[in-house]
C-alpha cells in the first residue's frame, strides 16, 4: 500500500466504527420506546399520581 491511501484507509476505518455505533445508539433509543404491557400500566399509573399531586397543589 502505498503511503498517500494509508490516512485515507485510516479515516474510512474510524468513520465505519462510527456509523456502527450511531446505529447501536439509535437501537437502544428505539427499544426504550417499546415498553411490555406492564412497563406501560406502571408508567401511565405514575403519571396518573403525579396528575393527583398536581391537582392537589392547584
Amino acid at each position: 500500500m502505498s503511503r498517500k491511501y494509508e490516512h485515507r484507509i485510516e479515516y474510512l476505518k474510524e468513520n465505519k466504527e462510527d456509523k456502527n455505533h450511531e446505529h447501536h445508539q439509535s437501537k437502544k433509543k428505539s427499544n426504550s420506546r417499546n415498553r411490555t404491557p406492564k412497563e406501560l400500566k406502571k408508567a401511565y399509573s405514575d403519571f396518573q399520581k403525579k396528575l393527583e399531586k398536581s391537582k392537589k397543589i392547584w
